[in-house]
């Protein structure tokens, strides 16, 4: 369980370093229909939400956590959390 765990973490640091960096264009042209679909049906999003300096950290932000808690999998006292959570 602790090395499926450890997988999908690196799967969602390296993802979201590669939206954030080389497929930022891609992500963006994925999330702007979403907020005119969201705004036609009567939804109100916040400025700094469409703000793609907001949207590239928060990409960038989480990178660092998913890869923190890599980091953190890895160590001794942090599979030893990981096995204790999952019983």
């Amino acid at each position: 369980m602790v090395s499926f765990i450890r997988w999908f973490l690196l799967i969602g640091a390296v993802l979201s370093l590669l939206q954030a960096t080389l497929l930022f264009g891609v992500t963006q042209r994925m999330i702007e229909p979403w907020y005119r679909l969201n705004e036609r049906a009567g939804g109100q999003i916040p400025r700094y939400l469409r703000d793609r300096r907001f949207q590239r950290g928060w990409l960038l932000f989480m990178s660092i956590v998913f890869g923190t808690f890599y980091w953190l999998s890895g160590t001794a006292a942090g599979s030893a959390w990981l096995q204790n959570s999952a019983r």
